[in-house]
């Protein structure tokens, strides 16, 4: 999902979606193992996604409701262009959302005192920002899966690994 921000047509609402090809057990765990796996690497003020156009930088995680219900996972962050200095930009809340039994969405929408509601060039300037990191954050949260699939498949750290790691030697025998 996409939008040319300087056309005319922008979006009436100000909470971006971008689809997740994740079923929602799946997303929620990849999600909690994203956010883990950027916070043990990442130095401080580092982003959790940085895309050409936009920075997600994590302030706070909520803990896992006992309801899952349609919302699977939501953390705090704010979004800013690359190079913005620290503490600028827009405070949002970051959600994956079940959209469907096989499909999932992120949503970003702006949180606290960011009236971004009127037709105006900072509307514009949040809406570019948003749809680039939701955008980023579901192509990361997909890419996270795809390489521990692979990782599984190829049996690193396993003691059964998969049938197509077998044609190779391994260290226990």
């Amino acid at each position: 999902m996409s939008f040319d921000v300087s056309d005319r047509c922008l979006p009436r609402t100000i909470y971006v979606a971008e689809p997740l090809d994740l079923p929602p057990l799946t997303a929620g765990a990849a999600f909690d193992a994203f956010l883990q796996a950027a916070l043990a690497t990442g130095g401080a003020g580092e982003p959790l996604v940085r895309t050409p156009s936009a920075e997600l930088h994590l302030d706070d995680t909520c803990p896992q409701e006992d309801d899952i219900g349609w919302r699977l996972r939501r953390a705090y962050g704010r979004i800013r262009r690359p190079g913005a200095i620290r503490g600028a930009g827009t405070a949002v809340e970051i959600e994956v959302v079940a959209w469907s039994n096989v499909r999932c969405e992120v949503g970003v929408r702006p949180v606290g005192r960011a009236n971004v509601t009127s037709d105006s060039p900072r509307r514009r300037r949040y809406l570019a920002l948003a749809l680039a990191a939701a955008a980023g954050l579901a192509h990361a949260l997909e890419d996270h899966v795809e390489d521990s699939i692979r990782v599984q498949l190829a049996g690193v750290g396993s003691l059964h690994p998969s049938p197509l790691a077998w044609d190779r030697p391994h260290a226990d025998g």
